[in-house]
């Protein structure tokens, strides 16, 4: 269970969220070449199959992958990061592979924004920061919203990314409750348990919704 929401509030909550907005937000002040470019590279990450896209991040953080050839070229420290870090990797991984959805969202709802009212902000010495948080956030209240309950269920229910990269390991480290029902119903033939823990999920994906459901009002 603990692993389980350090997953998905890394990867999917401030992970995926986060870097997702801040690509909408650049590429609304970046080039047509720019936008086409950083739009085709991430979301050629999202429609990439799970199992592809884990092998490919397994062949990054293992221990003879790229990101450790990096690190050498740069004379900095390297590690087997699916051995030391293993829940990190595959947060990283849904991160990189889910992002795109995220940016699309916010694209849509930025450009929903009337452009007067940034004008008239910035004009009355409003920063970048300011004209953020107290115009466009509170302005794309509700797609945040959406965005965040339908990226946090896709991330709780995420198996085979994890399964490539580490099933689950080393021990138990990476292990979410995805993985762990598949182990105790198919691998241990304890459907019984099994489907137990496929309710604890849905308990838990639900909680996750009512509080986003609240995002979710009209009402501030």
């Amino acid at each position: 269970m603990w692993l389980t929401l350090v997953f998905t509030v890394l990867s999917s909550i401030v992970g995926q969220n986060t870097l997702g907005l801040a690509l909408a937000s650049l590429m609304q002040r970046a080039s047509k070449p720019v936008r086409t470019l950083t739009g085709g590279i991430v979301v050629t990450a999202w429609v990439l199959p799970e199992v592809v896209a884990g092998f490919l991040l397994y062949a990054f953080f293992r221990r003879e992958g790229t990101l450790n050839a990096i690190l050498d070229q740069l004379h900095l420290p390297s590690q087997n990061w699916l051995f030391t870090l293993p829940i990190l990797a595959v947060s990283f991984a849904n991160v990189w592979r889910g992002t795109a959805f995220s940016m699309l969202v916010y694209s849509a709802a930025l450009n929903e924004i009337p452009k007067e009212i940034t004008e008239a902000a910035e004009v009355d010495g409003a920063g970048g920061w300011r004209r953020m948080w107290h115009i466009t956030l509170p302005m794309i209240r509700r797609s945040i919203g959406t965005n965040l309950m339908l990226n946090t269920l896709q991330t709780l229910s995420v198996f085979g990314l994890i399964w490539v990269m580490t099933r689950g390991g080393p021990g138990n480290r990476s292990q979410t409750l995805p993985l762990f029902m598949y182990e105790q119903a198919f691998q241990k033939s304890m459907i019984g348990y099994g489907t137990a823990v496929a309710l604890l999920l849905l308990v838990v994906g639900s909680l996750f919704s009512l509080v986003y459901m609240r995002l979710l009002r009209t009402e501030v």
